[in-house]
């Protein structure tokens, strides 16, 4: 069965129920323009007088429901929900793949999902934006109704705005004495959700006293849970209610990895963040995965893969465009080893840019000279590296007469730069010798001609002479200045 708001004035309806084996489509030809109103009398303060009229706006316990397209409105009656089971009656099966669907559950009643002492059953909503509001007396915004199970509830596109009653989840489990299980609850996709609780429910969980089935969330959309709180006592945000053996157990306030830019071959960080709730939190798990182009996989390098932070290995050109996620995971929930709650972070991508080559390094420093202390300062070092002490070799001070001297430098690139490709390197203009180049760290040398050697001085000895030898050099002299006076004559 098929009904197309095709009227310009819309359609009002005082109940509609599906009978076993058969599917009610729900679309709107011309959307925005008409609005289906099914009402058995609920109102938002959800009040047992607020309806003499007992039952589900739209009761899809035996058959099947689709919503397209359009705008359905469904206000429950007495122990009926606005769309789904009436009194003790569960959901059956509802998919809602577009439109607007604003829904209020009647006494004990969820908004979608199963009448009084009922459960959700198949729910699945793909598209659209749907608000739900379950009764304030014990039942779920989308789920059970009071003391209903969740059922089984997908959430895989849309928006959702789901508000559970006293006791009772936003979606999952109803309240009330016995309360609700989760039932299986999957976010995923790109849907956005928002769920609370009136009071002690979890936000997407079990009612007061249920338990946590599972819970996987998986989306590339927003997920914010409130757990609902009453003397103190809270449900968790994700999880379970407050009250029972393992009081408001769950988890809350995760934070998801931030997009990360590199300069090869540096490292990337990614970090995520949750809080583990109740008076016994559950343990938590953590599992790093990389996807290169294709399905997400554990990393398998770097490291801090199984915890909050991941750092990756040293980056290369290739990796970019990878994208990092975590998948957390608390067990053991109902504190009885079973429990599970699964959430997938948005995936943060890593970009990694290639550093700008230095062809040409050109440094000086101070020469050796005869005498003087050696001095290892670079006197003039790049604008893209910084320099290191200079070491001299022979280890002299001061350097010593008629010595060569070797200088050895390291040069260190900055940020963003590398020395790989490095074409040429001087010292005091003198080609250098490269000893090692690892492209982030160059080491340079240069042997200085040898210093110049001491200067020397002429020096004349006058020997001194003793009286017999003075008395023979007058011997001497005088002879000699006879002789010359005879050549003269």
């Amino acid at each position: 069965l098929t009904i197309e708001l095709d009227a310009p004035t819309g359609a009002t309806s005082n109940g509609i129920k599906i009978d076993s084996g058969v599917t009610l489509t729900i679309m709107d030809s011309s959307p925005g323009a008409n609005a289906l109103t099914v009402t058995n009398g609920a109102d938002v303060t959800n009040e047992p007088a607020a309806s003499s009229n007992f039952g589900a706006a739209i009761n899809s316990s035996e058959g099947t429901l689709i919503i397209n397209s359009g705008t359905v409105n469904a206000n429950g009656g007495r122990y009926g929900a606005g769309i789904g089971g009436g009194n003790n009656g569960d959901s059956g099966a509802i998919t809602i793949n577009g439109g607007t669907v604003n829904t209020i559950g009647g006494t004990a009643s969820a908004g979608i999902g199963g009448g009084n002492r009922a459960n959700g059953g198949t729910i699945e909503i793909n598209g659209g934006t749907v608000n739900a509001t379950g009764s304030i007396y014990y039942a779920a915004g989308i789920g059970g109704g009071m003391e209903g199970n969740g059922g089984g509830i997908t959430v895989a596109s849309g928006t959702v705005n789901a508000v559970g009653g006293n006791g009772a989840a936003g979606i999952g489990g109803g309240g009330g004495p016995n309360s609700g299980d989760s039932g299986a609850i999957t976010i995923t996709g790109d849907a956005v959700v928002t769920a609370s609780s009136t009071n002690s429910g979890a936000g997407i969980g079990s009612g007061v006293v249920g338990r946590v089935n599972s819970i996987s969330i998986d989306t590339t959309g927003t997920v914010t849970a409130t757990g609902g709180t009453s003397g103190g006592s809270s449900g968790a945000a994700i999880g379970r209610a407050a009250g029972g053996s393992n009081d408001g157990a769950g988890i809350s306030n995760v934070t998801h990895p931030t997009a990360a830019s590199v300069i090869a071959p540096a490292t990337a960080a990614f970090n995520v963040t949750v809080a583990a709730e109740g008076t016994t939190p559950p343990p938590l798990a953590y599992q790093w995965e990389v996807s290169t182009g294709g399905a997400f996989t554990n990393v398998t390098d770097g490291t801090g893969g199984t915890t909050t932070g991941y750092t990756t290995a040293a980056t290369t050109l290739a990796m970019s465009g990878n994208q990092y996620r975590n998948v957390i995971t608390a067990s053991d929930v109902n504190g009885d080893g079973t429990g599970t709650i699964t959430y997938v972070t948005h995936p943060a991508t890593l970009t990694v840019n290639a550093a700008t080559a230095i062809n040409t390094a050109s440094i000086d420093v101070t020469a050796p000279a005869t005498g003087a202390a050696p001095n290892a300062t670079v006197t003039a070092c790049g604008t893209d590296f910084t320099c290191s002490a200079v070491t001299w070799a022979p280890n002299d001070n001061p350097f010593q007469a008629g010595t060569q001297y070797t200088a050895t430098i390291t040069l260190t690139a900055s940020a963003g730069y590398t020395f790989t490709g490095l074409a040429a390197a001087t010292i005091n203009g003198n080609a250098a010798n490269v000893i090692s180049n690892t492209g982030n760290t160059v080491t340079l040398s240069y042997q200085f001609m040898a210093t110049s050697p001491l200067a020397t001085r002429l020096t004349t000895s006058i020997p001194v002479l003793s009286p017999v030898g003075l008395a023979l050099l007058a011997l001497a002299l005088g002879g000699l200045a006879f002789r010359q006076g005879r050549r003269s004559a």
